[in-house]
């Protein structure tokens, strides 16, 4: 796995967790509350199974994540 983007603006990172899958995780606003950061991860060729994990972070902490499988 490999982090795609990790998006800061706390603007964009609404933008993004709004979105309905398979876009964005589909998440009401109000999951944002103390995050500081949106990483998107996806997994590689050699994974056994293809997904993409949107993390919520507040630091290093992961406060929320969604797999959707797929590319």
């Amino acid at each position: 796995m490999y982090c795609m983007q990790r998006i800061t603006d706390p603007a964009a990172i609404q933008a993004v967790i709004t979105q309905a899958p398979p876009f964005g995780p589909g998440w009401d606003p109000a999951v944002m509350t103390g995050a500081d950061a949106l990483e998107i991860w996806a997994t590689t060729i050699t994974d056994p199974t293809d997904y993409v994990a949107f993390r919520l972070m507040h630091g290093s902490q992961i406060l929320r994540e969604l797999q959707i499988p797929g590319y």
